[in-house]
């Protein structure tokens, strides 16, 4: 990703096998409730909403999606999602195809070129946000002027 000037920030991959609830003093237990917790087994609602605060959160500019095609249950470019949360949140996905197991879903080439045109696209974003007026002025007949800056909305 540094070849292109990206950096990952944050990812469900690595929070999918972080047992948080496990307590070794109550292990059949706490191992139930640990497996109820993991991003791969929640519905999508509760993955959705926990994507929009990490992209709100961490001022996230792009969301990759990686689409494994024989872990179906790690793949969360399905059922719309990435379309639903670029129209929640402004911020554009892309989903790249592969596997864990099997490389021939992989290709590094059409996967770099997606790679590129897709910094390329936030590029543009990132332009045209600086193009755009940082602050409106709010006036009004009996008040002196205030400045309303716009919210982020990703």
């Amino acid at each position: 990703m540094a070849e292109i000037g990206a950096s990952v920030v944050a990812s469900t991959y690595a929070h999918s096998w972080i047992f948080d609830a496990f307590d070794p003093y109550d292990p059949f237990e706490s191992t139930a409730r640990a497996y109820t917790e993991l991003f791969t087994v929640r519905d999508e609602p509760a993955k959705e909403e926990f994507l929009v605060r990490m992209i709100r959160g961490f001022g996230i500019d792009g969301i990759i999606f990686h689409n494994s095609r024989t872990c179906p249950n790690c793949t969360n470019s399905q059922y719309g999602m990435p379309s639903r949360l670029t129209e929640k949140t402004g911020v554009p996905h892309l989903i790249i195809d592969g596997d864990l197991n099997d490389l021939r879903c992989f290709s590094q080439e059409q996967t770099l070129t997606n790679l590129e045109a897709f910094m390329e696209l936030l590029e543009q974003k990132q332009q045209n946000k600086r193009r755009a007026p940082r602050c409106k002025i709010e006036t009004s007949a009996n008040e002196p002027p205030s400045f309303a800056y716009p919210l982020n909305t990703a």
